[in-house]
């Protein structure tokens, strides 16, 4: 349903789109939480769902980081829907989310990959 989607940019080369009815879900927390609490409830409500679309965003950047991993080290990537591929994901998600948390721009540098493949065997 590329129809209903629209591109909000690129990230490290990556098309990054998002459907028309998240902003429709975003309005309507935005509303609901107005209707309770006033604008400040309003905002906090938007900046949740916000902050819940950015780990979501995270993840799936994982998932395309392992499956870009697998093919520059020659090793057959783990098949969706496996646990483990779930797993690496979210490792991976956390990963670059402490590096920016730190001010970097969560780039790898040189010699990350070998020395994570020394650490794991």
């Amino acid at each position: 349903m590329m129809g209903w989607s629209i591109s909000v940019g690129r990230i490290f080369g990556t098309e990054v789109r998002i459907h028309l009815t998240f902003f429709l879900l975003v309005a309507w927390f935005a509303a609901s939480a107005g209707a309770r609490g006033g604008q400040s409830a309003a905002v906090d409500a938007v900046v949740f769902i916000l902050a819940v679309f950015a780990c979501v965003l995270a993840h799936e950047f994982g998932h395309h980081i392992a499956d870009e991993l697998s093919v520059q080290l020659g090793v057959k990537a783990i098949p969706n829907g496996d646990k483990n591929n779930e797993l690496l994901a979210d490792c991976f998600a956390g990963v670059h989310a402490h590096a920016l948390s730190l001010g970097t721009d969560g780039r790898l540098d040189p010699g990350d990959i070998d020395e994570a493949l020394a650490a794991y065997g």
